[in-house]
């Protein structure tokens, strides 16, 4: 397909030179340095992977001493950068471009500037073939098109109901980029699968006692009274955080009230053999504006369950999952799921029941039935 700047040209009747840009002089410390720009605001382009790119890359960018700068960062920081520029004009981004040794992002206005300036640049690829839009003006040693792996074509639109964009490795981008920089070195990673509810970021509390989660204001942290419980530590997170509980019983009126503008959601466990919940309490809830749920561990009695509690939200709790394909015990992987308790992490239930948190242990697969039932909150790789 045609590249946008010919069609332009052909239907303008113009011929097609470098953009003439008056850079504005931006102060910066960094000798060595990469730009990096991450599309927040075009669901289709947005690529979410950029933080474990930039971890395959550590090693080599502390050794050569260069930095990465993420500009026009507006809703979407990416980890592992080392300066964040945000709010400046689009003159000032090109005199920043213009002294990098490489750019890294998508087909916009800055990866165009950086092509007119013969700037390396990585671009990847999520709802357009790159032919139409790539770096026009750079010379074939001097950039990379990653497209996504489409399963057909491109969405060529703004929102990829597929999000195919984030089917690119990050391996393959890191890759991408030490070969482009001319350096010899193979990225020793290799992705085996990627969990569906990996880029959900889910937190999981035992209140047995009180410690500072990390999290922002919006986040909803689980508390998980069923793995163990303190009432007064309880009490401490329910005033602090906007929280979710699990339990296996249910908190009397009463004392919800006293926390209830804190309570997204009570999910309780229930089987055949548990008393009846009076309708009151269902009543009250909706009223405070607290969800309400039961789980239910026995399938056996999810049936009996839904019929008696035909107006509340029966599920099962877990299902039992097969380990993806060629996920082994040899794997190591990312949670995005974590349990705190007494000040450790867990990066699993698993390796929770194990006393294995992350401080004291590698992040490795633990190959039991319990272990997967989590995989949709997982990354797996390989990694010599």
């Amino acid at each position: 397909m045609s590249h946008i700047l010919e069609e332009y040209a052909k239907n303008l009747g113009v011929f097609i030179s470098e953009p003439i840009v008056a850079e504005h002089f931006f102060p910066l410390t960094e000798k060595k340095y990469i730009t990096i720009y991450s599309e927040s605001e075009i669901q289709s382009k947005h690529y979410k992977y950029y933080n474990i790119v930039l971890d395959l890359l550590r090693p080599f960018l502390d050794k050569e001493n260069i930095e990465i700068i993420q500009i026009d960062s507006k809703n979407h920081i990416i980890q592992g950068v080392n300066k964040i520029l945000a709010n400046l004009s689009f003159k000032q981004y090109a005199y920043i471009i213009s002294k990098s040794i490489m750019h890294i992002g998508i087909d916009n206005v800055y990866s165009h500037y950086a092509s007119s300036k013969n700037i390396p640049i990585v671009n990847l690829f999520g709802n357009i073939y790159p032919s139409i839009s790539n770096g026009y003006w750079s010379s074939d040693d001097k950039k990379v098109d990653i497209s996504a792996p489409w399963s057909k074509k491109p969405s060529l639109n703004l929102h990829d109901p597929k999000s195919e964009i984030n089917l690119i490795k990050p391996e393959q981008i890191a890759q991408s980029i030490l070969d482009l920089l001319k350096v010899k070195q193979n990225v020793n990673f290799k992705t085996i699968n990627i969990g569906d509810m990996f880029l959900n970021p889910i937190y999981e509390v035992v209140p047995t006692s009180f410690n500072e989660i990390p999290v922002s204001e919006q986040d909803i942290i689980f508390l998980r009274a069923d793995y163990g419980f303190n009432e007064i530590a309880f009490l401490e997170y329910c005033n602090r955080y906007k929280v979710a509980i699990i339990g296996n019983e249910l908190i009397q009126l009463s004392a919800l009230e006293k926390i209830r503008n804190n309570v997204h959601k009570i999910s309780v466990f229930l089987d055949k053999n548990s008393d009846q919940i009076p309708e009151r309490y269902f009543e009250i809830l909706k009223i405070w504006g607290i969800n309400f749920q039961i789980l239910v561990k026995d399938e056996r009695d999810l049936g009996l369950l839904k019929n008696k509690y035909f107006d509340c939200e029966v599920h099962p709790y877990t299902s039992e999952k097969k380990k993806p394909i060629n996920a082994n015990k040899n794997c190591s992987f990312f949670s995005n799921k974590k349990i705190f308790k007494d000040g450790k992490v867990y990066a699993s239930k698993a390796h929770f029941d194990l006393g294995k948190n992350i401080v004291d242990s590698k992040m490795n697969v633990i190959d039991t039935p319990e272990y997967w039932e989590e995989q949709e909150h997982h990354y797996y790789y390989e990694q010599n």
